[in-house]
């Protein structure tokens, strides 16, 4: 209870100490920068503890800015009449009169493009800099801005990737192509296979993790995968092709997969999964329900029902269970 008392009047005195301050220069930029009381100096509100103690652990440090012009630019950093500042730092290696904000979070003056921290990234021209808008991931309606280029490179989170600049082309979010290689980004690292196919072939795209030219079907790994990077298949028939759902299951020239693992005689005319938005590991043909690539055995796939609602699956009164991957008498969600 004692210590309880000390927090509570600790919480109040700072709440007492904020309210004599000026309040905030711009409160739509920055949550940081305040006037001091008479408006005179220019304070900047420094969290002091990690987590919660936020609320009441901070310090304010006073900014070396001349309060009358100074203002909050895009993206939170200050700005008098003579200088840049980040926190009561002086940024004094950026042009003053050309830094500006990009509307994606990079910065940029006449002489340098810099990162989100303000650190130059080596090579890149601000002439000709422009960050590329991506083909959103699949479980986001938000594009990402990972990508950049200007007249000579390509960059991926600020730093220079070696393509051939002419060719190169972003398919999605994790798979690239040039003349020369295949393209796949996991996780930040990027591993490449050689492409086999004539130059500007076309691909087509059924997910951020799966493109096909009329030659070559390409996946990247899933976790589940001992080998990192890309499988590829080699196709006869293009119009073959099919994901279903997420695409975890898909066809090829006749035959099922399922993550690259073919299915053995899994009928694809009549193939199908039961979950349409989301990755999935059961699905069904007019012979089989199929856990992943295997047959469960003893089951009726006609009999098999999902509740989508419910989120889980029924065999003649028994429920699925996802431990023990059998259907049991008891619900395991």
């Amino acid at each position: 209870m004692k210590d309880f008392k000390v927090i509570l009047f600790t919480f109040i005195s700072v709440l007492l100490l904020s309210c004599n301050k000026g309040g905030l220069v711009d409160e739509t930029n920055s949550n940081s920068y305040f006037y001091s009381s008479d408006k005179s100096k220019i304070l900047y509100k420094q969290p002091g503890g990690p987590g919660i103690s936020q609320l009441w652990d901070y310090e304010w440090l006073e900014v070396p800015a001349d309060a009358k012009t100074f203002k909050v630019m895009k993206g939170g950093f200050g700005k008098d009449a003579k200088n840049i500042f980040s926190g009561i730092e002086i940024i004094d290696y950026v042009d003053y009169n050309t830094f500006h904000r990009l509307d994606e979070g990079n910065y940029m003056d006449n002489k340098n493009v810099y990162t989100r921290s303000i650190k130059i990234i080596k090579d890149a021209n601000p002439k000709t800099y422009q960050i590329i808008k991506s083909i959103p991931e699949y479980y986001s309606n938000k594009p990402t801005y990972k990508w950049a280029k200007d007249d000579k490179h390509y960059f991926y989170e600020d730093s220079i990737v070696q393509v051939d600049y002419n060719s190169f082309e972003i398919l999605t979010t994790d798979f690239m192509v040039d003349k020369d290689f295949i393209y796949c980004q996991d996780y930040d690292k990027f591993y490449k296979y050689p492409n086999k196919n004539e130059i500007n072939t076309k691909f087509t795209v059924l997910s951020y993790f799966m493109v096909y030219s009329p030659k070559y079907f390409y996946t990247k790994n899933f976790p589940s995968d001992s080998i990192k990077g890309i499988s590829v298949v080699s196709i006869k028939n293009a119009k073959s092709i099919k994901k279903f759902g997420y695409g975890n299951y898909f066809t090829i020239d006749g035959l099922v997969y399922y993550e690259m693992l073919k299915i053995e005689n899994a009928d694809p005319n009549t193939f199908d999964t039961f979950i349409k938005v989301r990755g999935e590991q059961m699905a069904k043909d007019k012979n089989h329900f199929y856990l992943r690539n295997q047959i469960v055995a003893n089951v009726n796939p006609k009999e098999v029902i999902y509740n989508a609602e419910k989120d889980e699956f029924t065999y003649r009164g028994k429920f699925w269970n996802y431990e023990t991957e059998k259907f049991n008498k008891e619900n395991s969600r």
